[in-house]
């Protein structure tokens, strides 16, 4: 149990790293005209949205594993919670994912690609926080 406890923690860790990442790059590419340096505009926008979708789909399926092993009832409200969340925040991650490919691919240079794409970031940040801090709060 410790070492799936552990899997979760390092899973949720990369995807709130992940997400932040992408936030503060959508945000200087959106308060800038060009990408920043560091952001390696086409290798890192075509890479990110595999590893989105691997994180997204890997984190719950580690937490309903340890639910399951840890006897927790899922109707628990805290559970119940979480699981409504993480369902919003999949919803941001998604349209995340799908204005990164676009724009990795180089076929969204509209003015409201980047917008949509970091609000989508902050969303699924903020989101993700939340129910961290309800991890944190159970009882």
């Amino acid at each position: 149990v410790l070492s799936l406890q552990i899997l979760l923690g390092l899973l949720a860790l990369s995807l709130l790293a992940l997400t932040g990442a992408l936030a503060a790059l959508l945000w200087q590419r959106w308060r800038a005209d060009t990408w920043p340096r560091w952001a390696g505009r086409a290798r890192r926008l075509r890479l990110a949205p595999p590893a989105l979708l691997f994180l997204v789909l890997a984190v719950p399926v580690v937490a309903w594993w340890l639910l399951h092993l840890q006897a927790v009832p899922l109707g628990e409200t805290w559970v119940l919670a979480g699981a409504c969340l993480y369902l919003l925040a999949g919803i941001a991650w998604l349209l995340l994912a799908t204005r990164l490919w676009a724009l990795g691919n180089g076929a969204a240079q509209a003015a409201h690609a980047l917008p949509v794409a970091f609000g989508s970031a902050v969303a699924a940040l903020v989101l993700q926080l939340v129910i961290l801090g309800l991890m944190a709060v159970r009882p």
